[in-house]
């Protein structure tokens, strides 16, 4: 496993609010959501806190792929992720805004009647339906200490 300082910061975050964070690796596949057909890493990644439990589908970087099929034991745990690579992908989910339209204003989605509208509605209620798991399982001063140190 890497270790940086990015990746101390969140270990540390997840010492002092009890948090536990669990990767299982399910393969290579390509994420549907996503629209394109390259293979990536797929792991399922399970959050417990005192407040709860969260589960989802983390997609890792096309690298890290490149990384595990090398068979070289030092890449792959370069490879494995870390409570740093989940937390600060959903302290930046949890900005998601709850007018659809100003998701797609932020984030750069068309929102004009189309197939391109149509994916980034799907993409939004993916968004909302993960920040709220996020809210159950954390407090908004957590979540908050979150985007702000870990990001």
């Amino acid at each position: 496993m890497r270790h940086t300082t990015y990746t101390e910061i969140a270990d540390n975050f997840c010492k002092k609010h009890n948090i536990t964070v669990k990767f299982t690796y399910t393969g290579l596949a390509a994420n549907p959501n996503w629209d394109e057909f390259t293979l990536r890493p797929r792991y399922r990644y399970d959050i417990k806190t005192p407040l709860g439990h969260m589960w989802g589908i983390f997609w890792d970087s096309i690298v890290n792929k490149e990384k595990l099929l090398s068979k070289d034991p030092e890449k792959i745990a370069e490879a494995e992720p870390t409570a740093y690579d989940i937390l600060t992908c959903l302290g930046g989910d949890s900005y998601v805004n709850d007018d659809f339209y100003e998701f797609c204003s932020e984030y750069g989605y068309d929102n004009e009647p189309g197939s391109e509208r149509t994916k980034a509605r799907k993409i939004w209620k993916l968004c909302l339906a993960q920040n709220k798991k996020l809210h159950r399982c954390f407090t908004e001063e957590q979540i908050d200490e979150m985007r702000d140190t870990i990001q």
